[in-house]
C-alpha cells in the first residue's frame, strides 16, 4: 500500500491485520476491523464508526538526548486515567519533528 502511493496522509484505511493501525504514523486514520465486518466495508464501502470523545495533550520542550517515542507514549499514560476510553490527541509539532519513524 504504502510502497504503491496507495494511501495519503487524510485517508482512512480499515484491515483486518494487527497492523492495519501503524498507518497513522504516515498522517492516515487506519483501524482494525473483523473479518465479518470487513466483508461488509467491501460490499457497500461503508462503515459506521463512533468517534470518542478526546482531549488534548500538549507536550513542550524537548526530549532527553536518547528520548523516544515511548517516552511521549508513557506521558500521556500519566495524563490518563487506567480505563478511560478516550481517543487522544497529542500536539507538539517540535517534539515530534525530532521523533524517528524507524
Amino acid at each position: 500500500m504504502v510502497e504503491n502511493g496507495r494511501i495519503r496522509p487524510g485517508d482512512i484505511i480499515v484491515g483486518t491485520d494487527s497492523y492495519t493501525c501503524t498507518y497513522g504514523a504516515l498522517g492516515v486514520f487506519s483501524a482494525g476491523i473483523g473479518s465479518t465486518e470487513m466483508l461488509g466495508v467491501l460490499v457497500t464501502g461503508k462503515i459506521w464508526m463512533r468517534v470518542p470523545e478526546s482531549i488534548r495533550i500538549i507536550m513542550r520542550g524537548e526530549l532527553p538526548e536518547k528520548g523516544m517515542a515511548k517516552e511521549c507514549g508513557i506521558y500521556r499514560g500519566i495524563c490518563l486515567k487506567y480505563g478511560d476510553n478516550i481517543n487522544t490527541d497529542i500536539i507538539s509539532p517540535p517534539i515530534y519533528m525530532e521523533l524517528p519513524i524507524d
